[in-house]
C-alpha cells in the first residue's frame, strides 16, 4: 500500500502562465536499442512549447528523477508537473522526491486526451521527425539533440518558435487575491504570480469606502 494518496488528477489541459512554470512528461519506447536507450523521458513546457527529451535505458522511477534532474539543471524547477499514471511516476520514491523539491504533480486522467494532448501531440512530432530521413528509427540518439534543436526554432500554429517564446519578455496582469481575515497567511506572490493579502480587520461585506492598512494601497481611494 502507498504511505499517502495520490496527487490530484486534472481533465483539462491548463497552460503555464509564464515559461517554464509547468511541465508536461511521458515516455516514448520501447525504440530500437540506440547507444544503450530503448526509451526517452519527453517533456513540453506548456506555455511556450520548449520540448525535451532524454534517452534512458528503461522507463522506471530511477531514470525518471535522474532525467528530469537534467531538465532542472538547464530550465530550473517548474512549480507544476503533470503526467500519466505509470507507475514510472505515480511511484513512492518519484513522489518523495518531487515533495523534496516542492513541485506538484498532477496526473491525467486514464484515456483523457484533452489533459494529456499536449504531451501525446508532441511525442508524436517528434517521432515523425526522427524518422524524417531515415524513414527508420535505428539510432534515433544520434539525431535526437538536433531534432530537438529544430522543432524548438520552427514557429507553429501561427506562434513564435518555442525558443522566441522563452526569449519574449511580457507584462502578465496582476491579480488579487483577498484571503480571510482569520488566515495566517503573510502578504506574498502565489505560485500563479497572484498577489495574495490577508483581509484587514475592518473589511466587511456592503461597505463602499475601505481601509486598507498595508504598506502599498491596492484599495479603493
Amino acid at each position: 500500500m502507498r504511505p499517502r494518496p495520490l496527487p490530484e488528477t486534472t481533465a483539462h489541459l491548463a497552460r503555464g502562465h509564464n515559461p517554464l512554470q509547468r511541465w508536461q512528461i511521458d515516455y516514448i519506447g520501447p525504440l530500437p536499442r540506440s547507444e544503450g536507450a530503448r526509451y526517452a523521458l519527453t517533456c513540453v513546457d506548456t506555455a511556450s512549447g520548449l520540448m525535451q527529451a532524454y534517452p534512458v535505458a528503461k522507463a522506471n522511477q530511477a531514470y525518471t528523477i535522474k532525467a528530469l534532474t537534467r531538465l532542472m539543471a538547464s530550465y530550473g524547477t517548474p512549480e507544476v508537473i503533470e503526467s500519466d499514471q505509470g507507475t514510472h511516476f505515480t511511484g513512492t520514491t518519484v513522489q518523495k522526491w518531487a515533495e523534496e523539491n516542492n513541485i506538484e504533480w498532477r496526473f491525467h486522467l486514464p484515456y483523457n486526451p484533452t489533459g494529456a494532448g499536449l504531451i501525446e501531440r508532441y511525442n508524436g512530432i517528434l517521432k515523425a521527425a526522427l524518422k524524417a530521413d531515415s524513414q527508420s528509427l535505428q539510432g534515433w540518439t544520434k539525431r535526437l539533440y538536433a531534432t530537438l534543436r529544430d522543432l524548438n526554432e520552427r514557429p507553429r500554429d501561427g506562434r513564435p518558435s518555442a525558443l522566441k517564446m522563452l526569449q519574449t519578455t511580457w507584462a502578465s496582469p496582476l491579480r488579487i487575491q483577498i484571503t480571510s481575515k482569520d488566515t495566517k497567511l503573510k502578504p506574498q506572490v502565489g505560485t500563479m504570480n497572484n498577489l495574495l493579502l490577508p483581509a484587514p480587520d475592518d473589511l466587511e461585506p456592503g461597505k463602499h469606502k475601505v481601509k486598507w492598512p498595508w504598506k502599498v494601497q491596492v484599495g479603493p481611494k
